[in-house]
């Protein structure tokens, strides 16, 4: 594996580290909102609801991962190709992108109107 010549910013190396962890606490704060009873303040209840929708499309987004990485199984899987990364990794990570997604579907439902 090859080092990047290009030094990266402080705020490169911040969201680097903290991006996912950061998205994945605001996923679970909207997931939460949506069936707590802080949720339905007047203001905040649409907002969650859109926000849930919209992050129901991440299911899309991993079931079309899954699809193109099962899709490469039976093809040439050397490092060349994946560069270096197993493919159980891109499984797994698109796994929990139709999880998420799903997670956002399914409590988004009973909001509908």
């Amino acid at each position: 594996m090859r080092a990047s010549l290009t030094a990266t910013t402080g705020v490169q190396r911040f969201f680097d580290y903290w991006g996912t962890p950061i998205l994945a606490g605001l996923a679970v704060v909207i997931l939460l909102g949506l069936v707590s009873p802080w949720g339905n303040v007047t203001v905040v209840r649409p907002l969650l609801r859109a926000l849930a929708w919209a992050g129901s499309l991440v299911g899309v987004a991993g079931t079309a991962g899954l699809i193109e990485t099962i899709r490469y199984f039976p093809g040439d899987l050397t490092n060349d190709r994946l560069g270096g990364i197993y493919p159980a990794t891109f499984l797994f990570v698109y796994a929990c992108f139709l999880v998420l997604g799903l997670a956002f579907g399914v409590t988004a439902w009973p909001t509908r109107r």
